[in-house]
C-alpha cells in the first residue's frame, strides 16, 4: 500500500502552497505580488515566502507593511552590493538600484516524510546604463517536514555569479536571510526575541547566536518563529540584526566585513525554521538546533 502524502505542494500558477496534513504551512510567491499602492510599483516582489502560518492556522509573517514595505515575509536580499564598480542593492526597493525576483520553479513534490520545492531567484543590478544585469543566480531548496503540531522546514540557498564578474557584498549592519513578523507585533512592546545565548531585543543586536526566536501575541495566544543557523554557514555563528521597535531580524553576515562571491564559486547558506503556537522554550529550540547541527548518525548493519 502506498504511504499517505502527508506534505502536499501545489502550484496554482502564481504560488507554491505547502500543507502538512491539510494544514497550510507556507506560500512561496513565484508570480509578482503587486504593491498595494500602484504609484509605488517598485515595491512589487516575487521569490519569497508569505504567508507563513502557525500550526493553529494563524499567519505569523507580514508583507508590504506600510512602515517598511520592502520587507517581505521570509526573503534573502543584500543591502549593499558592489558590481562592475557600481553600487546597487536589492533590499531598498525604493532606491531602484537593484531587485531580487523569482526566475523559475525547477521542481516540487509532496511526500509522506517531507515535501520540497526548488526555485531559481535572480539578483539584478539596475544601475547599468545599457539596462538590467543579473549578477547572481540563487537556487532555493526548501524542504517542509511532515510535522503538524509544530512546523519545521529548511531553506538551502546557493548563490552563484551570473556573469564572469565577481559580486562584493559590502559591509553594512543588516541584509541577508530575513524574516518579517506579523503586523500585530509592530511596536516595541508587542514582540521580543530570544537567542541561544539568552539575549533579547535589548541585548542581542549584533550578537552571534546559533539560533534566534521572535515571538509575540497573535490574538489571545503567544506564537513564535525560530531560525536555526547551520554551523557550516559562512562566518558561523553569524551576527544578527535584531530590530528594537519592529518585528524583523536577519542574519547580517555582512556586518563584520565585506566578502566576495567569485565566479565559479558557490555561496551556500542553510537555515532551519521552527514555527509554533505557545510561548518560546529555549531548551526545545536548543534541542532542535543540536538535531540540525549534528544530525544523528544512522549505521546500517548488514546481516551476516
Amino acid at each position: 500500500s502506498q504511504q499517505k502524502e502527508q506534505v502536499t505542494v501545489i502550484d496554482d500558477g502564481e504560488h507554491l502552497n505547502v500543507k502538512v496534513a491539510e494544514k497550510p504551512v507556507l506560500t512561496y510567491n513565484h508570480a509578482i505580488v503587486k504593491a498595494p499602492k500602484r504609484d509605488e510599483a517598485y515595491y512589487d516582489k516575487s521569490g519569497y515566502i508569505h504567508p507563513l502560518y502557525t500550526p493553529s492556522g494563524k499567519v505569523i509573517s507580514d508583507d508590504f507593511n506600510p512602515d517598511h514595505p520592502h520587507q517581505h515575509g521570509i526573503m534573502l536580499s543584500w543591502r549593499k552590493i558592489l558590481f562592475e564598480g557600481r553600487e546597487n542593492n536589492g533590499w531598498d526597493q525604493k532606491s531602484q538600484l537593484g531587485k531580487v525576483e523569482h526566475n523559475q520553479v525547477n521542481s516540487f513534490s509532496g511526500g509522506p516524510v517531507f515535501g520540497s520545492f526548488t526555485t531559481t531567484i535572480d539578483h539584478i543590478d539596475l544601475t547599468k546604463k545599457s539596462g538590467p544585469v543579473t549578477m547572481l543566480k540563487e537556487v532555493w531548496q526548501v524542504r517542509v517536514y511532515a510535522l503538524d503540531e509544530q512546523f519545521l522546514f529548511d531553506i538551502r540557498s546557493n548563490q552563484k555569479c551570473a556573469t564572469d564578474q565577481p559580486v562584493t557584498i559590502d559591509k553594512i549592519h543588516y541584509g541577508g536571510m530575513t524574516v518579517r513578523g506579523h503586523a500585530d507585533w509592530h511596536g516595541a512592546d508587542a514582540y521580543n526575541y530570544l537567542t541561544s545565548e539568552g539575549k533579547d531585543k535589548l541585548t542581542g543586536n549584533q550578537s552571534r547566536p546559533s539560533w534566534v526566536e521572535m515571538y509575540g501575541r497573535l490574538g489571545a495566544e503567544t506564537a513564535g518563529i525560530a531560525i536555526l543557523n547551520h554551523p557550516g554557514n559562512f562566518r558561523f555563528p553569524q551576527p544578527v540584526r535584531l530590530h528594537p521597535t519592529m518585528p524583523y531580524f536577519c542574519f547580517a553576515v555582512a556586518s563584520l566585513d565585506p566578502f566576495i562571491i567569485e565566479p565559479g564559486k558557490s555561496f551556500v547558506s542553510r537555515y532551519r525554521y521552527y514555527v509554533h503556537d505557545g510561548k518560546p522554550n529555549a531548551e526545545q529550540d536548543q534541542r532542535l538546533w543540536e538535531d540540525y547541527a549534528h544530525p544523528p548518525q544512522v549505521k546500517i548493519i548488514s546481516a551476516p
